[in-house]
């Protein structure tokens, strides 16, 4: 993980002691709920894994969702500020180094693999 990364993942862990519940769509979208209203928004709205434990489990939990989510993922806050919902981006998508692509042959490999190194 580079330091960047690891910087935004200490941001996570802090807001964890804050956090009300956090959820998973089971994809990409990864939320930290930061209030009440945000929760019970969360809870009702169906369609993501929603979880209320302790700051270290809740960690826990964020990190194993990120293993599991797809190249398109993120990890943001959700508080109400003013009647309104205000998302924080603590992950942004494509937040690791180089492209989430980048185990994948370039279109040059596909060419080499295909005809060979004499194309």
């Amino acid at each position: 993980m580079n330091t960047a990364l690891t910087e935004m993942f200490d941001d996570v862990r802090q807001a964890t002691h804050e956090a009300k519940l956090i959820a998973w769509d089971g994809c990409h979208k990864i939320y930290l709920l930061m209030d009440e209203t945000e929760a019970n928004y969360m809870r009702s709205h169906g369609g993501y894994e929603c979880v209320v434990d302790t700051p270290t489990e809740m960690f826990v939990k964020l990190m194993a969702w990120w293993d599991n989510s797809c190249a398109l993922r993120f990890i943001s806050s959700v508080e109400t500020v003013g009647g309104e919902s205000v998302f924080t981006q603590l992950v942004p998508q494509g937040a690791e180094d180089g492209d989430p692509f980048d185990d994948e042959p370039s279109d040059d490999e596909n060419v080499e693999n295909f005809y060979g190194s004499d194309a």
